[in-house]
């Protein structure tokens, strides 16, 4: 422990080296939706509202909803508009320095990533002087960073913590010290933060966390010093309604303040499946890309919870010199979780609370080594020698399939010279970025745009086509059911089910259900408004998109399952 004490560059370097392989991941699904509005492909939102990827208005929507890129089933009031001007004005600012070039735009976000790391030293050197050397390389290499600095479109995580670490250094510095610079510090950072992404607001947890805990002042005076955050938060919330901000309609983002019920029902199962993840350092991503280990995280969190209290009095972590630090830093990042279990669990939302788990854990590691306390040490140091670099390794390999899955099918499909003016049928497409990014891939890149793009199912199954007549045919998905996976819910909550008889009429062809599985269709009929020979009917083969000939009238046309682009790195659901 001495010695990591006296390496102030180990962090910078480690956190350097991880980083590498995410700077080379060029542009990907939500890079490519951004730079087709900023070039004015898609007008479903403004190039300067950047993060609106569904409006909520029926009429607004139609066009994406009716020539692509989202498919038939998605709700036609579906939200998912976020207010984030300063993360906008940061993508127009690679466009306008770097042009096409994602590579430098790359180093942009690992600059971030530098200013996060810098404001975490200033804040463990100040809250937890004794760790703050442990402290500062377990965040460097926390897997909550690897997302954010290896895909463009999150980088306003980076951004949004970044200046909340900061403001923090400077809230501290006011309480502390008195500085009022201090205070002026926090308030202009904090307002810049939410500026930046929602992620801001569960990193301001720390400032409750650290009065509360943290402080021996009165409790008016500590009441009084809250009163900045509250208001820098409070006009980010009137801000947020007055820009129609928000999200509605899919089940992968759930407004808290407009959904309540549906938050609450959501947030136990996803909060344990957090702590599962912190306690065995399993990847919370599993939940995304393997459905079936969600008990497991759950379980552990169960496990987690349970055990935690008797760890920290077996280790007599309230002897530590930090002891009071650490436990408002990791309140705070308990805290810290509660506005992102608005969403799907995992790794790349717990880059705020991760400051606070690093101080943690340092606290373990020190109270562990001093107390020979083997099991933990061994624990701690199989899980992170396995969890750390797999992540650092994994998540620019998946970034990296995602992209030439999708620039495959843009750009080398087979059976299609171009896809220029087409009215394009995607009957199966097991990986759902193919079947929605592939057209805001193309306009990104330049090349000329199908008139239309329909996606009929993006189920992970095998499916049947059976020809009725010229003009109608029906999809039956076999062992499966459209809306199952997290993608597709996306696009459509499980609240709003389909039923049987539901028409849905889009500008070349009409879809309607003819059968369900809990509101999740499984057997569709598909009815052309043109003579068959006006369409391009495609689907993924597992490695591209393929043409496909309909089957005569009267006749059938089975497709096997094929693997999705994330099968070539995690097993398949």
């Amino acid at each position: 422990m001495t010695k990591l004490r006296s390496s102030p560059y180990l962090p910078w370097i480690l956190f350097l080296f991880l980083a590498v392989p995410g700077l080379f991941g060029g542009f990907v699904l939500d890079d490519w939706v951004h730079r087709a509005l900023i070039a004015g492909a898609f007008t479903h939102a403004d190039r300067w509202d950047l993060f609106s990827f569904a409006p909520g208005d029926p009429e607004r929507f139609r066009p994406s909803f009716e020539l692509g890129p989202f498919p038939w089933f998605a709700l036609p009031e579906l939200k998912l508009r976020f207010f984030r001007p300063l993360s906008t004005a940061l993508v127009h600012l690679d466009v306008w320095l770097f042009g096409d070039s994602a590579f430098p735009a790359h180093l942009h976000s690992l600059l971030w990533g530098l200013v996060l790391l810098a404001a975490a030293q200033r804040l463990y050197r100040r809250a937890i002087p004794g760790l703050a050397a442990v402290a500062l390389i377990l965040f460097a290499v926390d897997r909550s960073h690897v997302m954010p600095v290896a895909w463009l479109a999150n980088r306003n995580s980076l951004v949004a913590t970044a200046l909340v670490a900061w403001g923090l250094v400077g809230h501290l510095a006011w309480r502390q010290d008195g500085k009022r610079s201090g205070l002026v510090l926090s308030v202009l950072c904090w307002s810049a933060a939410l500026c930046a992404a929602e992620a801001a607001l569960g990193a301001l947890a720390y400032v409750p966390a650290y009065e509360w805990l943290g402080h021996d002042d009165t409790r008016r005076a500590r009441l009084k010093a809250l009163i900045p955050a509250a208001l820098v938060g409070l006009a980010f919330v009137i801000v947020y309604r007055l820009t129609g901000s928000g999200a509605w309609g899919g089940a992968t983002y759930i407004d808290p303040v407009q959904e309540p019920l549906v938050y609450l029902s959501n947030a136990p199962a996803r909060l344990l499946a957090m702590v599962g993840s912190w306690t065995s350092h399993l990847p919370a991503d599993l939940w995304l890309t393997l459905p079936r280990a969600r008990p497991l995280l759950i379980g552990l969190g169960v496990v987690g919870l349970g055990l935690w209290p008797f760890l920290w009095k077996w280790l007599r972590l309230d002897e530590e010199p930090d002891a009071r630090a650490v436990t408002w830093l990791s309140f705070g990042a308990l805290l810290g979780v509660l506005p992102f279990l608005a969403t799907f669990p995992t790794d790349r939302l717990m880059i705020g609370p991760s400051l606070g788990l690093a101080a943690l854990l340092a606290c373990a590691l020190r109270a562990a080594w001093r107390r020979r306390r083997w099991a933990v040490l061994i624990w701690l140091g199989l899980s992170l020698g396995v969890s750390v670099p797999a992540s650092w390794v994994l998540v620019p390999k998946m970034l990296s399939a995602w992209r030439d899955g999708v620039l495959t099918a843009a750009l080398k499909p087979q059976g299609v010279d171009s896809w220029a003016g087409r009215r394009v049928v995607l009957i199966d497409c097991s990986d759902f970025a193919v079947g929605v990014y592939t057209v805001p891939a193309l306009a990104t890149l330049g090349e000329p745009l199908p008139a239309a793009w329909n996606l009929l199912s993006a189920a992970m199954a095998a499916h049947r086509l059976a020809r009725i007549d010229e003009r109608i045919f029906q999809l039956e998905i076999r062992d499966g059911r459209i809306l199952d996976t997290v993608f597709e819910q996306n696009a459509r909550a499980d609240r709003f089910p389909l039923r049987v008889g539901d028409e849905v009429r889009l500008k070349h062809l009409t879809v309607t259900v003819l059968g369900v599985d809990q509101g999740k269709p499984n057997r569709i009929e598909v009815a052309l408004h043109d003579s068959p020979e006006a369409y391009t009917f495609v689907r993924w083969n597992g490695h591209t998109v393929e043409r496909v000939e309909l089957p005569p009238p009267g006749q059938t046309l089975d497709f096997p399952r094929t693997p999705a682009v994330m099968e070539r790195i995690m097993p398949a659901p």
